[in-house]
C-alpha cells in the first residue's frame, strides 16, 4: 500500500516535468517575434505612389498608365489614366480597404481608356487584399472578386534628370492651393525637343521651353482664342497660364506628383 502511495505522486511529478520541458520547447518562436514577422510579409502603403503596369486581360493604355498615391490621413488620390480619382483609404497588414472612392466624369478617348478605368475602379472598391515584391519594387492588389491589377513603384526625384518630365500629359490637381473645378481638365505636356503644349480645358496652348535639374523656365506660350463656357472656367484658365511664365522651380514629390513653384508663391500640382 505504502509503495503504491509513493509511485503516484512521484508520476505525477514527472508527468509535470514533460509538460513543462514540452512547453518549453513550443516557444522556438515568441509573440513578439510572430510579430515582426507579419510586419516583415507587408509594408507600409502611406506615403507611397505606384503606377499601373497590368490588369489581366484588360489592356494598359501606354502613357495613360494610371497612379495611385497613398496619402497621410488615409488619403487616396491618382489617376485612371483620364480622370482624377479620389477616396479614402484604411491598411491592416495585408488587407487594404477603400472607401469613398470617386472620381471627375470626362469622356475619355480612345474607348481603351474608358475600359481601363472601370477595371481599375472595380477593382479598387472595397476590401482587398495586398501583395509586395520589394525586392523588384511591385505591388499587387486582389479584390474580393479575384480581379488584381499589377503596379510599380513611383520613386521621388529632387534634382533630377530633366528627361523624366517628359512624355506623358500631367495632368492639374492644384493651381495656387485652392483646387480646381470639378470635371475640368487642365493638361501640361513637356516634349523631348524642348516644345510644351497643354490644355485649359477651354483653349489649347504651345510653346517653348528650358529645363534643368531644378527649374523650368517657359517662353510666352502661344493661346487659342476659344471663350470659355463659364466666368469660373475663364478665371481658372487665367490663374494656370500666369502659373505657367518665366522661371519655376520644379520637383516630384514623394506620391509622384510634379510641383512647380513661382518666387512670388505660384503653385501647380501636377500628376499622371
Amino acid at each position: 500500500m505504502t509503495s503504491a502511495y509513493v509511485q503516484k505522486p512521484l508520476a505525477a511529478a514527472l508527468m509535470a516535468a514533460l509538460v513543462l520541458a514540452g512547453a518549453g520547447a513550443c516557444r522556438a518562436v515568441p509573440a513578439a517575434d510572430a510579430a515582426i514577422e507579419t510586419e516583415r510579409d507587408t509594408a507600409e502603403l502611406t506615403g507611397s505612389a505606384w503606377k499601373v503596369t497590368a490588369m489581366g486581360a484588360v489592356a494598359v493604355v501606354s502613357g495613360r498608365e494610371p497612379t495611385l498615391a497613398f496619402g497621410p490621413g488615409g488619403r487616396l488620390t491618382g489617376s485612371g489614366g483620364c480622370n482624377r480619382l479620389f477616396g479614402d483609404f484604411t491598411q491592416d497588414g495585408a488587407k487594404l480597404t477603400v472607401t469613398a472612392l470617386g472620381a471627375t466624369k470626362m469622356m475619355c478617348s480612345p474607348p481603351a481608356l474608358m475600359a481601363q478605368e472601370r477595371a481599375l475602379f472595380d477593382r479598387l472598391s472595397g476590401i482587398t487584399e495586398l501583395a509586395f515584391d520589394e525586392g523588384a519594387g511591385t505591388l499587387t492588389i486582389v479584390s474580393e472578386s479575384g480581379a488584381a491589377f499589377q503596379a510599380e513603384r513611383i520613386v521621388a526625384a529632387t534634382g533630377a534628370d530633366p528627361e523624366l518630365l517628359t512624355g506623358a500629359a500631367w495632368i492639374v490637381e492644384d493651381i495656387n492651393r485652392g483646387g480646381v473645378i470639378d470635371n475640368s481638365r487642365l493638361t501640361l505636356t513637356f516634349a523631348a525637343d524642348g516644345r510644351v503644349s497643354g490644355s485649359t480645358n477651354c483653349n489649347a496652348f504651345s510653346g517653348v521651353y528650358s529645363a534643368d535639374e531644378t527649374t523650368v523656365t517657359f517662353a510666352p506660350l502661344a493661346i487659342t482664342e476659344r471663350a470659355c463656357a463659364a466666368p469660373a472656367m475663364a478665371q481658372q484658365e487665367q490663374r494656370y497660364m500666369a502659373a505657367l511664365s518665366g522661371e519655376r522651380t520644379w520637383k516630384l514629390t514623394t506620391t509622384g506628383a510634379l510641383e512647380l513653384t513661382g518666387p512670388a508663391g505660384q503653385h501647380l500640382l501636377l500628376r499622371r
